[in-house]
C-alpha cells in the first residue's frame, strides 16, 4: 500500500509561526494605537483569533495523526 502524502505537521508548523508573527505585529500596533479607539478595535478583532488558530492548530495535529495511524493500517491491517 502507498503511503499517504500529506504535510499537516508543517501547516500546523506555519500557522504557529504566522500567528507569532501576527502577535508581533500586533504589539507593534499597540505601541502606536494607544487610544480606546485603537485598543477596542484590536480586542474586537484579535482577541478570538489566538484561540482560533490553537483550536485549528490542534485538530490538524489530529488529523495528521489519524491519517498517520490509518496510513499504518493499511500498511499492515494486522497491526493495532
Amino acid at each position: 500500500m502507498r503511503r499517504v502524502a500529506h504535510d499537516l505537521g508543517g501547516l500546523a508548523q506555519r500557522l504557529n509561526l504566522l500567528a507569532e508573527q501576527l502577535d508581533e505585529e500586533v504589539q507593534t500596533t499597540q505601541e502606536i494605537w494607544k487610544d480606546q479607539r485603537g485598543e477596542a478595535f484590536l480586542r474586537e478583532h484579535l482577541s478570538p483569533f489566538k484561540p482560533t488558530v490553537s483550536q485549528l492548530v490542534a485538530s490538524i495535529q489530529e488529523a495528521h495523526d489519524l491519517f498517520e495511524q490509518l496510513s499504518r493500517q493499511m500498511a499492515d491491517p494486522d497491526r493495532t
